[in-house]
C-alpha cells in the first residue's frame, strides 16, 4: 500500500487487550493514561446462613489456625504465610455453612477481600472448571474483560501478581480434587485458603 508516494506497511506483533491503531505516518503522538483506580476490594461471599448451630469448638480451631496458636494465647494476629484449611466429611453437616459463617467472622481481618467459588452445584447445572473460576476471579479484582487470556496457563499466571500483596481469603467450596484447587490458590504471604 502507499501513502503519497510512500510505501506504508502496518504491522502489529504480539498479543494486544484493548484498542489499538495503526497509521502509515503519526508526527506528533499524545498519550494520555487516566487515572489509576485502586483494585477492587471482592466481597464474594454468599449471606451468611441465619439458622446456625453454635460449633463455637469448630470456630475456635479455625481461629487458632488462622492466627498460628493454640489455646489461650492468641493475639489476634495472623499466621505467617499462607494458610491453608481443609474441612471435610459427610454430605450436609454444615461444612459449607461453618466455612461461609467463620470467613464473614473474619472481615476485619480480611482488608482485600474474599473470593468465593462453589464447584459441585448439586443441580443441573454444570459446576465451574477450575479455568472459569480463575477467570471469574480476575474479573473480581479488576482486571478488564479483554485483557483475559484464552490459554488457562496464561489466566493463572495473570491471576498471581494482583493477589500477592493483598490479605484476602479464597473460599473454594464443594472440591471434588486437588486438580481443581490448584489454579485457583492465590500466592503471597497473606492468603487463606479454606
Amino acid at each position: 500500500m502507499t501513502s503519497d508516494g510512500v510505501e506504508v506497511s502496518n504491522r502489529l506483533d504480539g498479543i494486544v487487550h484493548g484498542p489499538a491503531a495503526q497509521a502509515g505516518q503519526i508526527d506528533v503522538m499524545h498519550i494520555h493514561a487516566s487515572t489509576a483506580s485502586a483494585a477492587p476490594i471482592p466481597w464474594q461471599l454468599p449471606p451468611a446462613p441465619r439458622a446456625f448451630t453454635d460449633r463455637q469448638d469448630d470456630r475456635e480451631r479455625l481461629n487458632h489456625v488462622l492466627t498460628g496458636t493454640r489455646g489461650d494465647d492468641a493475639d489476634g494476629g495472623m499466621a505467617a504465610g499462607p494458610v491453608v484449611i481443609g474441612l471435610y466429611g459427610p454430605t450436609g453437616i454444615g461444612k459449607s455453612a461453618l466455612a461461609v459463617r467463620w470467613l464473614h467472622e473474619q472481615h476485619d481481618r480480611l482488608p482485600d477481600g474474599q473470593l468465593h467459588a462453589r464447584f459441585d452445584t448439586g443441580g443441573p447445572v454444570d459446576a465451574p472448571d477450575p479455568d472459569s473460576v480463575v477467570s471469574g476471579f480476575l474479573l473480581a479484582l479488576g482486571i478488564a474483560q479483554y485483557a483475559l487470556p484464552a490459554e488457562p496457563d496464561q489466566g493463572v499466571a495473570l491471576y498471581r501478581p494482583p493477589t500477592v500483596d493483598r490479605v484476602l481469603a479464597v473460599l473454594l467450596d464443594d472440591i471434588g480434587d486437588a486438580g481443581e484447587v490448584a489454579p485457583s490458590l492465590p500466592s503471597g504471604s497473606g492468603r487463606w485458603r479454606l
